[in-house]
């Protein structure tokens, strides 16, 4: 006696997963399988049931359907990974830039970021603001970070920044003036006729 009847196997057509915080997920067979039947008996495989980071987006699985025979079908679902766990970003502690000689400053992300960290991967942190100059001088200004991961989830934190001028002004004498008093025994000179140069940041 011999079976030759193949099984049957339908999937559920497409599957949601979402990852989990520490980048993984799973599904069960049963949940990719709609129906599976044969004759003698069958029991019904996935080629792929665990997904990480790297499978976000549309993912093709084999159903393999097999009876005590050996005779087999197959179908595929697709499996559609995504990622809804948003990154994590904690900004530095307050701090205090100076200006620098030509009166600007830059702040780096890394200057203003802690750390950040994904279940995946951080695509990029920025910051609202960077740039600093002497009208600023004084202030304290909150710089937000953002964290985007690689699916486009973000999430921010603020630190307070706050700008001083350190730089000293320059001054230079003319070193020597002459100057000869009125009939009223008096003479005048103005500041810009004793200084050669002055300047400043």
């Amino acid at each position: 006696v011999v079976d030759t009847t193949l099984p049957t196997v339908t999937s559920v057509g497409t599957f949601n997963v979402t990852l989990n915080a520490t980048g993984l997920a799973s599904v069960s067979v049963a949940s990719l399988v709609s129906s599976s039947g044969d004759n003698c008996g069958v029991s019904v495989t996935a080629d792929k049931t665990v997904f990480s980071c790297a499978d976000a987006g549309a993912n093709v699985v084999t159903l393999t359907a097999v009876d005590p025979s050996g005779n087999n079908a197959t179908t595929t679902v697709t499996v559609f990974v995504s990622d809804d766990e948003v990154p994590s970003v904690v900004a530095a502690a307050d701090f205090t830039v100076a200006l620098d000689a030509s009166g600007a400053y830059n702040v780096s992300v890394g200057e203003a970021v802690a750390s950040s960290a994904d279940n995946c991967a951080v695509a990029s942190v920025t910051l609202d603001r960077t740039e600093f100059s002497c009208s600023d001088v004084g202030s304290s200004f909150t710089v937000t970070a953002t964290a985007t991961d690689t699916s486009g989830n973000q999430a921010t934190d603020s630190v307070s920044v706050s700008v001083v001028d350190t730089t000293l002004p320059t001054v230079t004498s003319v070193g020597t003036f002459n100057v000869t008093l009125n009939a009223t025994g008096l003479a005048s000179v103005s500041v810009a006729s004793l200084v050669s140069s002055s300047g400043d940041n």
